[in-house]
C-alpha cells in the first residue's frame, strides 16, 4: 500500500510525471508540445512505469493513449532496446484507429529509434512479409489478426518477447464476442510467451467498471485509473416545431412539415459552427439526412459510416481534419477516439437512445481537456423519443451509464479457440486447453463436462479430432479457422416495387430473415410497403394502403434502449400529470421541447384520461384483432414480454404477428384478443414456467432461426458463403445440439431481459 500511495503523490498536479520518462523520450516529446502532462498521464504514467497491469479511463481527448504509451516507451528504451521481436501490441477494435494512432505515435517512436507497423485485414501481401521477416517493436492490430498471428509461424516466435499489451476502446470489445475471442488469445499469448506481460486498457467511458477490469486481466490485479470528470459537457433536448415556411417546403420536397423543421434546425446550429459531426443511429438515416441536407438546403456535406470503403472513409476523416469539408454525417463509425481534428459541436439526429453513446459522440467536439463538449439532440415528434432523448441527457451529464451486457462462455468462440490452440500444438490434452479457457473472464463459469460436449460434436463435424481424452487437429482444421469470423457477414437484398419494377432502396439481411414475412409492412424511403414475396436478391413489395402496424425500416439495427432508461420515461409522463413543468426541472430541455412534451402528454390524459407510465402496464385493443400493450421494460424488457404473451395467445389457436420497442408491443391476430385473458395468464405464471415459456418461444422465433444459421457457421456446420434460405431445412437438425444452445443463449443476452 505504501507503494501505491508514492505513485498516487507522484501523480498529483504538482508534479511533473514527464521527468520519470526516459531523457531521451523526454526530448522529443517536449518538441511535439508535450510540456505538462495532462491530467490522466499524471495519474496514469506512474502506474504504469511501475508495471501495474492498469486500466485507464478519461474523456475523450484528454491523452490516454499517450498516458499508456509514453511510459512503455520509456521502458523499452530503458530495458529493451536490443531486443529483437514484437515488444508491444497495440490492439483496436476499428481498423481507423490503427491509422490515427500510427500517424500520432509513430513519429514520436521513430526520433527515438523504435519501429512501429499496422497489421489488419486490409494489410497487403507485402507488408505482411515485411513484418514478418522484420517485426517491429510495436505492432498495431485487431483482435481478429492477433488470432492469425498467433498460428503464424515466423509471427509467433516475433511474439515470444511481446511484455506490453494495450487495448483500445475496452467497452466496445468487451460485450461483443469480439472481446471474448480477445480475452482467449490473450491467455493464449500467455501459453506461448511462457510468462506475463503487462495489460493496460483504455476507454473513455465504462458502464460497469469491475466487468471491464475482469475483460482486460481475467484473475489477476487490475489498476483503475480515471480521473474526475472535469470535462464540462453540454448538451441540450430540441424538438423543432414546424412553420408555415416549413409547410411551404415540405409540400414542395413531398416531406412532412416535421422533418422540413428539424432539417432548418440543423442548417442553423451548422452555419454557427467552424466544424461539425451530425450523428445518426443507422447508416440509411445518414445517407438520407445528408442528401436532404445538400439538395433542400445546399449544405456541403460528407458521409461516414461501416458500409463505405476504407479509401472513402479516410478521405473523409483527413478533409475534416485539415478543415476541407466542414460538415460530417455519420453514425458510430465516428464516435471512437478517431483524430478529426477541432469539432464545434455535435448534433444527434434523434434519441441516441444510451448515455454512453451520447457521452462518447458529444465528446468529439471540444476534443481537448477541459474544454466543453457542445452537443444538440434534435429529437423526433414523437412523445417517447422526446422523453427518452431528456432522460438520456440528464443520465450522461450525471455519470449514470448503461451497464455493459456480456456473453458467458459462448460455444462457438469456444471451438474456435481449440481450432486456434491445435494449429499452435498439433495435439493438446483436454485439461490443458480447459486451464487456458477457464482464465478467461467469459469462461470461468464453464464446466469441465460443457467442454467434453462441445468437444465431442465438434469432432462430429470434422473440426477436430477427439477421443476423450486428447485432441488433436484434424483435415478441416486450418480451413475453419481461417474462415470463420466472429464479425457477421453482412448481405443486402433489393427492395423492388412490383407495380413498376422500381429499386425503392435495400434491406439487411438479418432485417429480411428476422422482420420480415409476406403480408408484414415496413417504412422505406418514408413510404409504407407491403411484402408479397423474396428471394435471393430481391424482397417483392406493393405501396401498403395502410400504415398500422409498420415495421420501421431500421428497427432490427437500432441500438436498445435500457429498462432504466425506459422506466424513467415512465416516471416522467407520470410526474408531468401531477407536476406540470416542475417534472422536467433536472432535464436540459429546450422551450420547443418542453412545450411539445405538455401539449402531447396533456392533449392524450385529457382524452383518454390514462396515460401509460412506469407504475402500470396498459393493454388496449383496437377492432378486436390488433392489441397494443403500453409496457415501459425497455428494448429487451419488452422482446421477452412479447415472446410469453404471443404463446399465450397462440395456445388459444391464434395465428400472432408481433413486434415490440422499448415501450409497447403490437400484436396482430387472426382472431379477436381477450384483454383480461392475458392478463389473468401472467399473473398465474411462475417463474419456472415463465423460463420454459421464454426459451421454448425463442426456438419458434425467426430471430432464433437467423440465430442458428450464423452460430452454424461460426461453428463450421454450414459455409460462410451460403445464404439461411439455402440452408433452411437442414438448420432445423442443429436445434437440439451445442449449436441450437448457443443460438438460444445469444438471443437470451442479446434480445431479452
Amino acid at each position: 500500500m505504501a507503494e501505491k500511495r508514492n505513485l498516487t503523490a507522484l501523480g498529483s498536479s504538482s508534479f511533473n510525471v514527464f521527468s520519470l520518462l526516459n531523457h531521451k523520450l523526454r526530448k522529443v516529446i517536449l518538441k511535439y508540445g508535450y510540456v505538462k502532462p495532462t491530467l490522466i498521464q499524471s495519474k496514469a504514467i506512474p502506474f504504469v512505469l511501475s508495471g501495474y497491469n492498469t486500466l485507464i479511463m478519461a474523456p475523450t481527448g484528454s491523452g490516454k493513449t499517450e498516458a499508456a504509451l509514453f511510459p512503455i516507451y520509456s521502458k523499452v528504451l530503458e530495458n529493451y532496446g536490443r531486443v529483437q521481436g514484437i515488444l508491444v501490441l497495440y490492439i483496436t477494435p476499428l481498423r481507423a484507429l490503427n491509422r490515427d494512432i500510427l500517424v500520432r505515435m509513430e513519429r514520436i517512436a521513430k526520433e527515438i529509434g523504435l519501429n512501429v507497423a499496422v497489421r489488419h485485414g486490409d494489410t497487403t501481401q507485402y507488408f505482411r512479409r515485411k513484418i514478418a521477416e522484420n517485426p517491429p517493436h510495436m505492432l498495431i492490430t485487431t483482435p481478429e489478426t492477433l488470432h492469425y498471428l498467433l498460428v503464424h509461424n515466423l509471427m509467433r516466435k516475433a511474439l515470444k518477447n511481446v511484455r506490453w499489451v494495450v487495448i483500445d476502446e475496452v467497452n466496445e470489445l468487451m460485450s461483443s464476442k469480439r472481446g471474448v475471442i480477445l480475452s482467449v488469445a490473450l491467455e493464449r499469448l500467455v501459453k506461448l510467451v511462457g510468462r506475463e506481460f503487462q495489460r493496460i486498457g483504455l476507454s473513455a467511458v465504462v458502464g460497469n467498471v469491475e466487468l471491464a477490469k475482469r475483460f482486460l486481466g481475467g484473475p489477476r490485479y487490475v489498476e483503475v485509473i480515471e480521473v474526475e470528470y472535469e470535462k464540462p459537457y453540454k448538451v441540450i433536448a430540441e424538438t423543432p416545431q414546424s412553420t408555415e415556411e416549413d409547410e411551404i417546403l415540405a409540400s414542395k420536397e413531398g416531406l412532412t412539415p416535421d422533418t422540413v423543421a428539424r432539417l432548418r434546425r440543423i442548417v442553423e446550429i451548422l452555419d454557427k459552427a467552424k466544424s461539425a459531426i451530425v450523428f445518426t443511429n443507422t447508416r440509411d438515416l445518414a445517407e438520407l439526412l445528408a442528401s436532404r441536407l445538400k439538395s433542400i438546403f445546399g449544405i456541403n456535406v460528407l458521409v461516414h459510416h461501416g458500409s463505405l470503403s476504407r479509401t472513402v472513409r479516410v478521405s473523409v476523416e483527413k478533409k475534416l481534419k485539415e478543415g476541407i469539408v466542414k460538415y460530417v454525417i455519420a453514425t458510430s463509425s465516428l464516435e471512437l477516439g478517431i483524430d478529426v481534428g477541432r469539432v464545434d459541436v455535435v448534433v444527434q439526429y434523434g434519441s441516441p437512445r444510451q448515455a454512453i453513446k451520447l457521452m462518447q459522440r458529444i465528446g468529439r467536439s471540444g476534443h481537448r481537456e477541459r474544454e466543453e463538449s457542445l452537443g444538440y439532440i434534435i429529437t423526433l415528434a414523437n412523445i417517447d423519443d422526446a422523453l427518452e432523448s431528456l432522460v438520456i441527457a440528464r443520465r450522461m451529464l450525471h455519470r449514470d451509464l448503461e451497464k455493459e451486457v456480456i456473453y458467458d462462455a459462448p460455444l462457438d468462440v469456444l471451438v474456435y479457440e481449440v481450432a486456434g490452440m491445435l494449429l499452435e500444438y498439433g495435439e493438446l490434452n483436454v485439461y490443458d486447453i480447459y486451464k487456458v479457457l477457464r482464465r478467461s473472464f467469459y469462461y470461468r463459469n464453464l464446466s469441465y463436462e460443457t467442454l467434453i460436449e462441445v468437444l465431442s460434436f465438434a469432432s462430429t463435424l470434422g473440426i477436430i479430432s477427439f477421443n476423450g481424452e486428447k485432441v488433436r487437429r484434424a483435415r478441416r482444421t486450418r480451413m475453419y479457422y481461417y474462415e470463420v469470423s466472429m464479425i457477421p457477414d453482412v448481405k443486402h437484398y433489393l427492395v423492388k416495387n412490383v407495380i413498376d419494377n422500381t429499386i425503392i432502396g435495400q434491406l439487411d439481411e438479418d432485417f429480411v430473415i428476422t422482420s420480415l414475412d409476406i403480408g408484414v409492412r415496413f417504412l422505406l424511403s418514408g413510404n409504407v410497403w407491403e411484402v408479397l414475396d423474396y428471394d435471393e436478391k430481391y424482397v417483392y413489395v406493393k405501396p401498403a394502403k395502410e400504415a398500422l402496424g409498420a415495421i420501421p425500416r431500421w428497427e432490427g439495427e437500432l441500438i436498445p434502449v435500457d429498462y432504466r432508461v425506459s422506466r424513467e420515461v415512465g416516471a416522467l409522463k407520470r410526474r408531468i400529470i401531477s407536476e406540470g413543468v416542475k417534472a422536467l426541472t433536472q432535464y436540459p430541455y429546450s422551450q420547443s421541447t418542453m412545450n411539445f412534451i405538455l401539449k402531447k402528454i396533456m392533449e392524450h390524459y385529457s382524452k383518454e384520461k390514462w396515460i401509460p407510465t412506469d407504475k402500470n402496464l396498459i393493454i388496449e385493443v383496437i377492432k378486436g384483432k390488433t392489441a397494443i400493450i403500453h409496457s415501459h421494460l425497455g428494448s429487451r424488457g419488452n422482446f421477452g414480454l412479447m415472446l410469453i404473451i404471443t404463446y399465450l395467445l397462440r395456445k388459444s389457436g391464434a395465428e400472432v404477428v408481433g413486434k415490440s420497442d422499448p415501450y409497447k408491443i403490437v400484436l396482430q391476430s387472426n382472431m379477436n384478443i381477450d384483454a383480461k385473458y392475458i392478463v389473468d395468464e401472467l399473473k398465474s405464471m411462475d417463474e419456472g414456467l415463465l423460463k420454459y415459456i421464454l426459451i421454448e418461444n425463442v426456438k419458434r422465433s425467426r430471430i432464433f432461426k437467423w440465430k442458428l444459421y450464423n452460430v452454424a457457421k461460426r461453428f463450421g456446420a454450414i459455409r460462410r458463403d451460403v445464404s439461411v434460405k439455402e440452408v433452411s431445412k437442414v438448420l432445423s437438425h442443429y436445434v437440439d445440439t451445442p449449436i441450437g444452445d448457443e443460438a438460444v443463449k445469444e438471443v437470451l443476452t442479446e434480445k431479452i431481459d
